[in-house]
């Protein structure tokens, strides 16, 4: 009996399905600390970019928490539950957080 989100999902076979490994060679542990986890993304993207300008993992997390301090009031603003956004909620949220929130460019 196939389960009911079957067709939904997606199982890659490491190592074996090597179309995918190249996704998989710069995985890095973060001790499940989110602060970790968005600088060793950072720093994947900064290398892997050459964009010279991009800031510190510090920085970005910095303001990620910010948003998420921000979130609440964002949800009732736009009459949404917090405790049940959508992806395409979270990510208006988001989008309407960034645009109030340049980051300086100085």
């Amino acid at each position: 009996m196939k389960h009911a989100e079957y067709d939904q999902n997606v199982f890659i076979n490491c190592p074996f399905d090597t179309e995918y490994t190249p996704l998989f060679e710069d995985i890095h542990q973060h001790g499940n600390s989110p602060r970790e986890a968005v600088t060793r993304v950072r720093n994947w993207l900064r290398t892997e970019s050459g964009q010279s300008d991009m800031p510190g993992g510090a920085a970005i997390y910095a303001r990620y928490e910010a948003f998420r301090a921000d979130l609440p009031s964002i949800c009732s603003k736009l009459k949404l539950d917090f405790a049940d956004l959508t992806f395409a909620d979270l990510s208006h949220a988001i989008a309407g957080w960034l645009r109030e929130h340049r980051p300086d460019s100085t």
